[in-house]
């Protein structure tokens, strides 16, 4: 995933170490040593970040980020959506709403495509907002699926559309 996963090969190594082999010491030694020697740059804080999330551990995960973002030349939708993902993660919505909202408007080569809309809607109906969540998917097309969104295997709109029916039926 170029876009999610850093280009710079030493991180690029502690990364995959820690996804093949669940070393997340080293990994986290490699990314930390990084982050000391380049402290100017977003791609160390965004690796270890991701590291922190592997673990679990969403509070260091988004300080990490928060940097990363913060040391951003230029806005990235990859590093807000990783942002959003750990803000929903933390059931932080309206903070996870508006991160949603910059990966939409910064994805000029629409890798995300219709993703951020979705789980905009998620979020909206995480607060209860219906309506919201109603106009986020009218954003998303018909047969747009991802495997895995709210735990279905193949992921949808309508999962957050059944969900809105539900509510509003009382039940």
């Amino acid at each position: 995933m170029p876009l999610l996963w850093s280009q710079v090969p030493e991180l690029d190594s502690a990364l995959t170490l820690a996804e093949k082999t669940r070393d997340f010491e080293t990994a986290q030694s490699i990314c930390d040593g990084y982050c000391i020697r380049h402290p100017a740059d977003p791609e160390g804080f965004a690796a270890r970040s991701f590291l922190w999330h592997m673990q679990g551990r969403l509070d260091e995960a988004l300080a990490d980020q928060d940097t990363c973002i913060r040391l951003d030349r230029a806005p990235n939708a990859a590093h807000y959506a990783a942002r959003a993902r750990l803000l929903k993660g933390l059931k932080r919505w309206p903070q996870a709403l508006a991160d949603w909202q910059n990966v939409a408007d910064l994805d000029h080569t629409h890798w995300f495509g219709p993703y951020p809309h979705l789980m905009r809607a998620e979020c909206f109906l995480a607060l209860g907002d219906l309506d919201a969540a109603e106009a986020e998917c009218d954003l998303v097309p018909d047969d747009y699926t991802f495997p895995g969104f709210m735990g279905k295997t193949k992921g949808s709109k309508w999962e957050v559309l059944d969900a809105v029916a539900t509510r509003r039926r009382g039940r």
